[in-house]
């Protein structure tokens, strides 16, 4: 093959990009049009005009941006057309996509909670759409591989672009203007995503996916780097296995995305590696891969449906349900006929994530008459809810304090929680309250306490508490027949994140006792500490210029702060702070 100069590589950009230009009009203007737009709303145009809400055109960017996205098939299916019916028809499908991304984006189509959701939703399925409608029918062996290394290789070349352009706005700004504006580096951003990204990848899409390899380098990348990695990932997945069998334990929930991420990874892997199927390693991964992920995924789904029974669909694990039946019919369509019905699954992915998306099944909806159910039915069990009047029902919140059990408690919690802080839905009426303000009349969200009359925990009832603050620092200390002192300050809080449910608890560390290293050992000071509250009062709060605590001759302790609260039910400390001076005989 003769070696290309310099000059003839340039020449052969400027053509590959005036031929590109010609035959990608819709899809260049689309990009186009959206970065203007982007500009305009980075530079806050809309304040010019009365009639230009805040927003217009950042929205409009969307816009554009999804016209371009719907102009891609678009080009491609009407590849055959006379020249006035193939650009109405990209023209037309652009617009409706334009349209589509506009309306979702702006207002969710009249609720502006899905918005986002409805938006992406539909690109991301019309973009795996159309990596099924360009697949080549010639040489379809390399398409995966030319497009995952495509991808990869327009958002770095993005980057180096970003880089180069922020270099040299900041060199004529420092150099020759003097001036400091920021917006035009967010310009920079919009114009190396969403013109050079955009129709660099849409151009290597038309062009370059008949190429018969996808090079060298991308083969070391795959072959030597990402599949010995998958294979290491597999075998700590069968670790784990193997350990969950020997303790007798049950599989925690965090299996699930573990394998969700080696599943997502063996399908990329099933269509990439098409191209080096003459290797014994790609053919042993061919005829073996789907075995491996029969085990793991009956695991899956077994820890899956144990998380969702405890606590009900989040947004995230109804969206995994949907990907874990993604993964599951993929892997089952690569026994048949050698794969060759795997292709397939791309549009099944477009068809979930619609499914996810933009219709009433979406994973906003779902994710909250989930917890919406978990919460009716323990309130259903105590019969506290009044469903004809679709109200709470009067009842006595003390005997429900007394009655209802923690497992019911922690349910009422977690939902209150989800549907106050986590869903974008309104919660019910009677989650409110009418709250007198300086504007009159308003709507005030209830607490937890205030809404069901009881605690978040049972426990918060049997708290040990202790808070010590010592004097000023003119106060004297008498040190007289101490040869040594050194001080030291430590911390300790129980609330974090349980590893066997992934949730965030109040006593996920379990702190039973608290000890200091010192020069002549390690000292607990968990019965002096709990000695300072007497029997008869919860909480001591005392002011003084200190407190000492002397465990033996050698060692003395001078506390200048304290605080601590401990759990007497649970004998756990649920925080400790202190400061403190270590005196040495």
């Amino acid at each position: 093959m003769e070696k290309k100069s310099l000059a003839q590589k340039i020449r052969a950009v400027f053509s590959d990009a005036l031929v590109y230009l010609s035959e990608q009009k819709v899809v260049f203007a689309a990009t186009f049009l959206a970065f203007v737009s982007e500009c305009l709303y980075i530079y806050d145009v809309e304040k010019f005009s009365d009639k230009i809400y805040y927003g217009f055109f950042e929205e409009l960017c969307y816009g554009f941006t999804m016209g371009a996205v719907f102009a891609i098939p678009a080009t491609l299916l009407s590849k055959r057309f006379s020249a006035l019916k193939k650009y109405a028809f990209q023209i037309a499908l652009a617009l409706g996509g334009g349209l589509l991304g506009f309306f979702a984006e702006s207002k969710g189509f009249g609720n502006d909670v899905y918005s986002e959701l409805y938006y992406f939703g539909i690109g991301f399925a019309v973009i795996a759409s159309s990596l099924f409608l360009f697949i080549p029918k010639e040489n379809p062996r390399a398409y995966f591989a030319l497009v995952f290394k495509h991808f990869l290789f327009c958002a770095l070349m993005s980057l180096v672009l970003l880089g180069g352009l922020c270099l040299l706005v900041y060199a004529v700004q420092n150099l020759i203007l003097g001036t400091s504006e920021n917006e035009i580096y967010t310009c920079c951003l919009a114009f190396s995503f969403l013109i050079f990204a955009i129709n660099s990848f849409v151009f290597h899409l038309f062009y370059r996916r008949n190429e018969e390899s996808s090079g060298r380098a991308f083969k070391i990348i795959v072959l030597y780097i990402m599949l010995p990695v998958f294979a290491v990932l597999l075998l700590i997945l069968y670790a784990y296995l193997l350990k969950a069998l020997v303790l007798m334990e049950l599989p925690n929930g965090q299996i699930n995305w573990f394998v969700s991420v080696a599943s997502c990874v063996y399908i990329v892997f099933f269509f990439i590696l098409r191209e080096y199927d003459d290797l014994p390693a790609v053919r042993f991964f061919y005829r073996f891969g789907a075995f491996a992920f029969i085990p793991l995924i009956c695991v899956q789904i077994y820890a899956y449906a144990v998380r969702v029974g405890a606590y009900g669909f989040t947004g995230y694990r109804y969206s995994s349900l949907l990907f874990i039946v993604f993964s599951v019919l993929t892997i089952l369509s690569t026994f048949f006929k050698k794969g060759k019905f795997t292709k397939y699954s791309l549009l099944l992915l477009s068809a979930l994530i619609l499914f996810d998306s933009v219709t009433p099944f979406n994973l906003i909806n779902m994710a909250y008459k989930s917890q919406y159910g978990r919460m009716m039915n323990v309130l259903k069990k105590y019969e506290l809810f009044d469903f004809q009047n679709d109200r709470l029902a009067s009842y006595d919140s003390a005997a429900l304090e007394s009655a209802i059990t923690d497992e019911d408690r922690e349910v009422l919690n977690s939902s209150y929680c989800y549907m106050c802080f986590t869903s974008q839905i309104s919660e019910p009426e009677w989650f409110f309250k009418e709250a007198e303000t300086s504007n009159g009349k308003q709507k005030e969200e209830l607490s937890f306490e205030e809404l069901f009359g009881i605690k978040k925990n049972r426990e918060d009832e049997s708290i040990k508490r202790f808070y010590m603050r010592g004097g000023d620092d003119k106060d004297t200390i008498d040190i007289s027949g101490f040869r040594q002192m050194n001080g030291i300050y430590k911390y300790g809080n129980s609330h974090g994140k349980n590893e066997e449910t992934g949730n965030w608890e109040t006593y996920a560390h379990k702190i039973k006792e608290i000890s200091v290293p010192t020069q002549n050992g390690d000292y607990d000071l968990t019965e002096f500490f709990l000695s300072l509250v007497s029997d008869d009062h919860q909480e001591e709060n005392q002011s003084k210029n200190g407190l000492w605590y002397t465990p033996d001759e050698k060692t003395a302790f001078y506390f200048t702060s304290l605080d601590f609260q401990y759990n007497e039910d649970r004998a756990l400390f649920r925080e400790y702070d202190f400061s403190a001076w270590v005196f040495y005989r």
